[in-house]
């Protein structure tokens, strides 16, 4: 890239168009009409119904990016690091001495925190934390759009898609009740859904 940078900005590269400098790199981001987000049709795809704000533009992105930047708190960070340690000290005690570092901790450790801070259930966490590697491979690893990938994550999706569901339902009956509390953020989401207009799907 500082080849690129100092003599061809704009270079043709194992079949991708690299962008180095910032002026360009502004220009095209600033151009959505032209260059719509790589990953928009991809997220659209595997979002049953609605496209996450990453795979958005313009104005939508910007609405459901103000949803969630008053949904989540400052505390949360604080609370995710203290469960991060948390796990991690488990994981490490139970371990006896021998741990895979990558199973163990790398994916098990963001897979319990997401489950709980997004207000999910699942029984399988490490299948969990598997599909939604999944879902990264296909929309940030695979430029080249191979086949194989997209059919991984096409059904990690659904596991995914069954999992906020059956979320979402337990969510709606706690708040029926009057016991739906903020305390995770689909909670949060669905206690402010009317408020922004969010769709179930969203």
């Amino acid at each position: 890239y500082w080849f690129s940078r100092a003599f061809m900005p704009v270079m043709p590269l194992a079949g991708l168009i690299h962008i180095t400098r910032d002026a360009q790199v502004r220009d095209v981001l600033n151009r959505p009409d032209d260059f719509p987000v790589a990953f928009g049709r991809e997220m659209a795809e595997l979002g049953g119904g609605a496209t996450f704000m990453l795979g958005l533009d313009g104005a939508e992105h910007d609405r459901l990016n103000r949803v969630m930047a008053g949904l989540i708190r400052r505390e949360d960070a604080d609370w995710m690091a203290d469960k991060s340690g948390a796990f991690a000290a488990a994981l490490l005690d139970g371990g006896k001495g021998r741990i895979d570092v990558v199973q163990d901790v790398i994916k098990r450790v963001p897979a319990e925190i997401a489950l709980r801070f997004f207000g999910l259930r699942c029984d399988d966490v490490d299948g969990f934390a598997d599909w939604t590697i999944a879902l990264s491979a296909m929309l940030f690893g695979d430029p080249y759009g191979k086949p194989a990938v997209r059919a991984v994550a096409v059904n990690a999706a659904q596991r995914l898609g069954a999992v906020i569901d059956a979320a979402l339902v337990r969510a709606r009956q706690r708040a029926a009740a009057g016991r739906l509390q903020d305390d995770t953020l689909l909670a949060r989401l669905v206690l402010a859904q009317g408020a922004h207009g969010l769709t179930d799907a969203e």
